[in-house]
């Protein structure tokens, strides 16, 4: 009983299901065999019969955790017992902005670029019709820019941009927008 021995790990670099391929693994046996995942976030599927020679896919579910997860695969021989193990990794869902403050000049501000750090979809807002902002794209890792309209007070004033995770929407961050009067 024995089956592919660069297969004893696998790191999905992916926290996405839909970004991560099918991981293949052969096994060679003369019995038939069992082959179980430690975790219900780790999906197998024999292909074809599990009776002797055959193999399994392994694929993991979407981890939307902000920590890389890990898990078993276990294949057993039905003959004798012997179990044979492959470690499964995933990694974790990115979501970050790289300033939580921005501030702008009273008049003719300057465009500000802010990169957006995101394993999956995300959505942008904003809390003031004087601040605009704009999306390179709202799927993975994006730019937004940000411009504001002339501030013709003497006092300076402020707004919010939230940029919130659609995949996780506990995952927000919060970008202060200040204007010099």
């Amino acid at each position: 009983f024995e089956f592919d021995l660069n297969k004893e790990f696998h790191k999905f670099d992916s926290p996405l299901e839909e970004d991560n391929s099918s991981l293949s693994v052969s096994v060679n046996c003369s019995a038939t065999w069992t082959v179980q995942p430690s975790d219900d976030w780790i999906m197998v599927s024999v292909n074809g019969e599990n009776d002797g020679d055959g193999s399994f896919s392994i694929k993991p579910k979407s981890n939307y955790n902000t920590t890389t997860r890990t898990g078993k695969v276990l294949v057993t021989s039905t003959m004798n017992g012997l179990t044979k193990e492959i470690e499964i990794e995933q990694a974790a869902y990115h979501f970050d902005a790289s300033s939580t403050n921005l501030e702008f000049e009273a008049c003719e501000a300057k465009v500000q670029t802010l990169p957006i750090y995101c394993s999956g979809k995300w959505k942008i807002a904003k809390t003031d019709a004087w601040i605009t902002v704009e999306a390179s794209n709202t799927k993975g890792d994006g730019n937004i820019s940000i411009t504001v309209e002339d501030n013709g007070t003497e006092q300076s004033r402020s707004g919010i941009i939230t940029v919130t995770s659609t995949d996780v929407p506990s995952l927000v961050k919060t970008i202060k927008v200040t204007q010099n009067g």
